[in-house]
């Protein structure tokens, strides 16, 4: 198919845009062109304008959120005050941060007909649409589903496939492999490359996961409080270090490596693979390697042989799953969507109970819901859910007030939270005034505050960059080694590179079953080179290139080896 010649698709000039009842601009003074058939990769910090922008260029806001806008955009040359939602709904399609929200028909098929159906299309188009979508998406398997049984991640997916059944000229999508495993991640870029080549419309990332983006974007567009700081075509990625690095985002293994170790005339990743080849690392950098507490912690869960389904006479979500968690560790649980790590968690905090076997906390044979209450916090991988109330300090309150904490003793946690979690200059907001991200910390911070001995956190570190993840884990490790370390943290996660530096030991479960669990470098290592759906870190393919069978736990460990050498 022959591509269409490059026009600009979004202009944007001097605009400025305000949400209600805030006194500053979410975005401001943007001067932005985007031609047809480019693929740009919007980055920047939580709260950094991202979303706002793209809910701007789809005429979102302010029609639907209410405030001001100031300066000129204009889709097709044509100003965006004059699209009808109907011609907007034709020409972009916007995949929210929040996808669940998206999904409006129970069936998936249903779905995914929705759209095209009120287009006006004749039935034989539809159908076309669906399983052009379907197959795209490489979601074929969940057609029939029902939306409300999948998982986060597929969840993910089907929104994507809805949007794509449209077919429009630009896709904006916000946070697409937040929820995706490895696999998905994999699936998603290659439905991107897919599109591009099958009928090349415009796509704007806004994306945390720089590494996984991109090798597929010809243009990189950084934003910092509202504003554009840094707009860099493919063959400049590489200049992009230092702003990258300055806001603690997200930088390419191989833009890191080059920069650190002073590789010269690397303009991209081809380069960069080329001459990793000569590259010299010592084993002996492996100094990172944790030693398992199981001898001298304290048990404070085990649990046996435990199988579960939804339904009594449907098949078992998973069976015969045992470990124990002990005192001062943090246990990650990875593995692929749909593999029934979120039901285990559900399970885990008393939610659900085990069709079989047993789930036995802090040595009590039988542990209620009720009876967990102030012991264990869990955190939804939809934060959402877990916020009601107007200001985030109210929310942070709550836990506290409703276990008849003292006064003063409220007080102290809620100042504590709000500067443990980045919190303070938010305290007076509405938790739905701000991005997802913060929310999510908010979510976090809410359970800090009840001063539980476990969290159970689903997708932690979903949505945040990499200065922001980084945070959140190191006062999480903090808060795991306060009161004579015996907190512990479950985290159920796709985030490899986290798990890797964090977690003391690693569940990986694949098709209802623990198939790996053990010391986490040992075990992420092992699941790597075996293939065993976890994405690897960053550095993984150049370390497993110099015949290292071990991952280190983080890139700076990784970077000394190279430095020593």
């Amino acid at each position: 198919m022959k591509k269409k010649p490059l026009s600009n698709m979004i202009s944007m000039k001097n605009f400025s845009f305000t949400y209600p009842d805030t006194k500053n601009e979410s975005i401001k003074n943007i001067n932005l062109e985007i031609q047809r058939g480019e693929t740009i990769l919007i980055t920047g910090s939580t709260g950094s304008g991202k979303s706002t922008l793209l809910k701007s260029i789809c005429g979102f806001t302010p029609r639907e959120t209410g405030g001001s806008s100031e300066g000129e955009l204009s889709i097709l040359e044509n100003k965006i005050s004059k699209y009808s939602f109907e011609k907007i709904s034709q020409t972009i399609g916007f995949l929210f941060q929040d996808c669940e929200n998206q999904l409006i028909c129970s069936n998936v098929r249903e779905e995914l007909a929705f759209g095209p159906r009120n287009l006006g299309l004749k039935k034989n188009e539809i159908l076309n649409r669906i399983d052009f979508a379907l197959e795209i998406t490489k979601s074929k398997k969940f057609e029939f589903n029902n939306c409300s049984s999948l998982s986060g991640g597929e969840k993910q997916k089907i929104a994507l496939a809805s949007i794509l059944s449209m077919k429009p000229e630009i896709l904006l999508l916000d946070e697409p492999t937040s929820q995706l495993d490895y696999e998905g991640v994999k699936n998603f870029i290659k439905s991107i490359t897919e599109i591009k080549t099958t009928y090349n419309p415009t796509i704007i990332f806004a994306e945390h996961r720089n590494n996984r983006i991109m090798p597929i974007t010809n243009r990189l567009i950084i934003m910092d409080k509202g504003s554009i700081v840094g707009d860099y075509r493919k063959k400049e990625f590489s200049d992009a270090y230092e702003t990258l690095n300055q806001l603690k985002l997200e930088i390419p293994a191989w833009i890191e490596i080059t920069k650190k170790i002073n590789l010269h005339n690397i303009r991209n990743e081809e380069d960069f693979l080329q001459q990793s080849k000569h590259l010299k690392n010592k084993q002996d950098f492996f100094e990172q390697k944790t030693e398992l507490k199981n001898k001298k912690s304290k048990k404070i869960l085990s649990v046996k042989n435990i199988c579960y389904s939804y339904e009594k006479n449907k098949s078992d979500i998973f069976s015969d799953i045992s470990f124990d968690l002990f005192e001062g560790e943090i246990l990650a649980i990875m593995g692929s969507n749909g593999t029934g790590k979120t039901t285990l968690l559900n399970l885990l905090s008393g939610i659900l109970q085990p069709k079989q076997g047993e789930i036995i906390w802090f040595d009590e044979k039988k542990s209620s819901l009720l009876s967990l209450v102030g012991k264990i916090g869990y955190l939804f991988q939809n934060p959402d859910l877990m916020l009601s109330l107007d200001t985030v300090e109210k929310e942070i309150e709550f836990g506290p007030k409703n276990l008849k904490f003292k006064k003063s003793k409220i007080n102290e946690l809620l100042q504590e939270s709000l500067d443990f979690f980045k919190l303070s200059t938010l305290q007076y907001k509405n938790p739905f005034s701000i991005s997802r991200g913060e929310r999510l910390r908010l979510a976090i911070a809410s359970l800090y505050s009840c001063e539980n001995q476990v969290l159970i956190l689903d997708e932690p570190t979903g949505g945040m960059n990499r200065g922001i993840r980084t945070i959140i884990m190191d006062q999480l490790k903090k808060w795991v080694q306060k009161k004579n370390n015996n907190r512990s943290i479950i985290l159920c996660t796709h985030d490899t590179e986290s798990a890797l530096k964090y977690a003391d030991k690693t569940i990986i479960m694949e098709n209802g079953k623990i198939i790996m669990q053990g010391n986490s470098d040992a075990v992420i290592s092992s699941a790597y080179l075996n293939k065993r759906y976890i994405e690897p870190p960053p550095h993984a393919f150049v370390s497993k290139s110099l015949g290292h069978e071990i991952i280190p736990r983080t890139l700076e460990i990784f970077i000394r080896g190279l430095q020593k050498s």
